[in-house]
């Protein structure tokens, strides 16, 4: 859907090019990253991670790339650990991301990538119906609000990203339906409009006091 009329690596190279213009990702991640983990500097990590998608290389050199550094000196599994310990609970989001970047890492095409990653993340768990519908979404006329709905019932189940995710959806949905949030990103994405416009505000909303 993304690579339509534009490659990715345009689509990815505007955003980054937005993000690290008017503020850099330091400032912005370094929030989240403060939370998110401790002996390893996240900051440094995306801005490497940036660095590289703004180059000419291919998506699959791309990740491998990510995820040599990531898994270096610190394994995925911790990596993520820290960032799942709060997100998560009672499932290991660790077990399926490790079989993630294990596929991500291969050649394949993204498709194929993405419908394996599907495929994994539908087997013990309501995530996996919930990705399959969300590309049955993206490529056909169907709403993001029904799919977002989906998303959102499972995520705040028994779990804190209940907490963590209403917060964020009480300031998405407020103004306006997630229907139009996305598909108002949509048409950036697919179009000559900047992204500046649509991440400023959500950019205003994830610096603000309030903690990620």
């Amino acid at each position: 859907y993304v690579t339509s009329p534009m490659s990715l690596t345009q689509h990815y190279s505007t955003y980054f090019q937005y993000v690290t213009s008017a503020m850099s990702l330091t400032q912005h991640y370094s929030t989240y990253f403060q939370y998110v983990t401790s002996p390893m500097s996240l900051t440094q990590h995306y801005l490497t991670y940036f660095q590289y998608v703004t180059s000419a290389m291919s998506l699959t050199q791309h990740y491998s790339t990510y995820f040599q550094y990531v898994t270096s000196p610190m394994s995925l599994t911790q990596h993520y650990l820290t960032y799942f310990q709060y997100v998560t609970s009672p499932m290991s989001l660790t077990q399926h991301y490790l079989t993630y970047f294990q596929y991500v890492t291969s050649p394949m095409s993204l498709t194929q990538h993405y419908s394996t990653y599907f495929q994994y993340v539908t087997s013990p768990m309501s995530l996996t119906q919930h990705y399959l519908t969300y590309f049955q979404y993206v490529t056909s006329p169907m709403s993001l609000t029904q799919h977002y709905s989906t998303y959102f019932q499972y995520v705040t189940s028994p779990m804190s990203l209940t907490q963590h995710y209403s917060t964020y959806f009480q300031y998405v949905t407020s103004p306006m339906s997630l229907t139009q949030h996305y598909s108002t990103y949509f048409q950036y994405v697919t179009s000559p409009m900047s992204l500046t416009q649509h991440y400023s505000t959500y950019f205003q909303y994830v610096t603000s006091p309030m903690s990620l």
